[in-house]
């Protein structure tokens, strides 16, 4: 699976609406290999954050053009827009239906073999099997960009309160035996987002 990420700086409020999220999703839900979208708007900020999710890399590149030839030229600027592989899904027991919020981590690429095995370790066998039994933990989606290993991690929960407990779970752990410190660097950004809208039948999370 893939996902696109987009970000714009600040959203227009008549693209914030439950009509124009709804015109976008339904017209993304026609397009080949969708999978899914979450729709979301940065918490003190009207910054805007889409997370569609793809089949393919392909198809992920040709939403965009698909998107133009039914709504026409985008009428705002996009601050990040790329594809990324989806390589790890994780989710608790509460429906993805339910998420409210979501707490985006960026780290910034170029990041080594080495560091992104690093992440995938600490992220698969030490933070996982913690996070999923949270209360209000909802699902993360772990994505990798292919031309620098950037790395960005979407934790979904019920609640910022949620967040707070998965973030103190996150931090209660201890190294694995082999684990080297110096390759987990610190996130360059986290941001916080309040899901506005989504579309959820593709997604293989529960």
């Amino acid at each position: 699976m893939h996902a696109r990420l987009q970000t714009v700086r600040a959203l227009p409020d008549q693209f914030n609406g439950p009509e124009a999220a709804g015109y976008l999703i339904k017209v993304l839900e026609g397009h080949p290999g969708f999978r899914g979208v979450h729709l979301m708007v940065q918490i003190g900020s009207r910054q805007g954050l889409n997370l569609s999710l793809w089949d393919s890399g392909e198809d992920a590149e040709a939403a965009p053009a698909r998107t133009r030839s039914v709504m026409g030229p985008r009428p705002f600027p996009l601050d990040h827009d790329e594809v990324y592989d989806v390589v790890s899904t994780a989710s608790g027991s509460t429906a993805l239906a339910d998420a409210t919020v979501c707490q985006v981590t960026w780290f910034d690429g170029p990041r080594s073999a080495a560091q992104v095995e690093a992440m995938r370790r600490a992220g698969e066998e030490r933070i996982r099997p913690v996070v999923e039994q949270v209360p209000g933990f909802v699902a993360t989606y772990v994505l990798c960009h292919a031309a620098d290993s950037a790395v960005v991690v979407l934790t979904l929960a019920t609640s910022t309160e949620a967040l707070e407990r998965i973030t103190d779970a996150v931090f209660s752990t201890s190294l694995l035996p082999g684990e080297d410190p110096a390759l987990l660097t610190d996130p360059d950004r986290v941001e916080l987002y309040k899901v506005e809208n989504q579309s959820l039948a593709g997604i293989p999370v529960r």
